[in-house]
């Protein structure tokens, strides 16, 4: 098991000085040098502990002031890290073991004079080396969580043809060219990222093995397009799913709507959804769903403000037991773009600009989430 290093409710102070900034972790072991460094990435500073733990929630309410504006805590396998998110960048700083108390000392200095008080605490820091080996343990461990790998699933497809909304228009074709302009975005704006599509032409694929590809190709992240359909004609307006326990009847609605295209599967692989119990167990168990829910919100906002001259009501984030997101080793969200069966959005939603609009909007809740949670790790 590996180590905690806070040893009790006193194990982790911030002292704001007149001068700086010393954060304090209470710790019941010594670190070699090396197992411990600080990192910079954008406005967070990272306190990299290797093989170590924290408690998690008495970092977290440790008091907040200038320039300290949040505290995140990070856990990986063989790393934990504690962010700090400044409102401004320190003249220097520092990390060390104090030899007297065993504590780990982060001192951030804003001014140029020291107080004695410091002084003293520099006198008794066992100064962390610069282990090139362990440096490049750590940020090899931080890379598997950066967000490399984005899987977009257009829904339905082949045989499947999804809704059929006013005049005809075929939700399978309307996601599909959603999709595909949103995998051009994230090439052109987002160069670095390898790019998945479950499928990028007008084929069926299998409700399970949309996942499975995104877990194949070690997917961070996995977005499923589709338009919505009401027997209502006047209902309107987007929406963004994750995996839960359905609220209400029109998110049941939806997710009957979505996981009917089981219909069209070899009567072998119907065997492998075995009802409503199953995509609960799987959602209680999964470790993304708090990222599922700041992705759900970032695109959510997204579309909401890149379409908001379409006059298409947004209609917030909610979860429903969807197969098409079960099983997923990521975060992942269903996009329901808007309403194929109301007579106003199909018309938007048939529109290559509009459909654009939308992606574009997808994009920047992707692009933002993104950056919120790399920034974090």
């Amino acid at each position: 098991a590996r180590p905690p290093i806070t040893r009790s409710s006193t194990g982790f102070e911030i002292d704001y000085k007149e001068n700086g900034v010393v954060v304090r972790i209470g710790t019941d072991r010594s670190f070699l040098p090396g197992e411990m460094s600080l990192t910079n990435r954008y406005d967070w500073l990272h306190i990299d502990l290797y093989k170590a733990r924290v408690n998690a929630a008495l970092v977290k309410s440790a008091p907040l002031k200038k320039p300290v504006r949040e505290v995140k805590v990070t856990e990986f396998d063989e790393l934990c890290s504690i962010g700090l998110r400044l409102s401004r960048k320190p003249i220097s700083k520092r990390i060390y073991q104090d030899a007297s108390t065993g504590d780990v000392v982060v001192t951030l200095q804003y001014k140029e004079a020291l107080s004695e008080e410091e002084t003293q605490e520099v006198r008794n820091e066992q100064v962390a080396d610069n282990n090139p080996d362990i440096h490049d343990q750590l940020e090899a461990e931080r890379s598997r969580w950066l967000i490399d790998t984005v899987v977009i699933d257009p829904g339905h497809g082949g045989k499947d043809p999804g809704a059929i909304g006013y005049d005809k228009l075929r939700e399978k074709d309307v996601v599909l060219s959603i999709g595909l302009m949103l995998g051009e975005m994230i090439q052109k704006k987002l160069p670095g990222i390898n790019l998945i599509y479950t499928r990028r032409d007008d084929t069926f694929v299998e409700l399970r093995r949309r996942t499975q590809i995104a877990n194949e190709n070690n997917g961070k992240v996995f977005i499923s397009i589709h338009a919505n359909a009401n027997k209502n004609s006047g209902a309107r307006g987007f929406e963004t799913y994750l995996l839960g326990a359905e609220k209400g009847d029109q998110a049941r609605n939806v997710a009957e709507r979505e996981n009917a295209v089981i219909k069209f599967e070899d009567s072998q692989n119907q065997t492998h959804y075995k009802g409503i119990n199953t995509i609960l167990a799987t959602m209680a168990t999964s470790a993304f769903m708090r990222q599922s829910e700041h992705l759900a919100s970032s695109v959510q906002n997204g579309m909401a403000d890149r379409i908001r001259t379409l006059d298409m009501k947004n209609r917030g984030v909610k979860q429903a037991p969807f197969w098409v997101m079960v099983g997923a080793s990521m975060p992942c969200v269903l996009v329901e773009t808007g309403f194929i069966t109301n007579k106003s959005e199909a018309r938007i939603l048939k529109s290559s600009e509009n459909q654009e609009r939308i992606a574009n909007g997808i994009f920047s809740g992707l692009t933002r989430f993104k950056e919120d949670y790399e920034n974090a790790i």
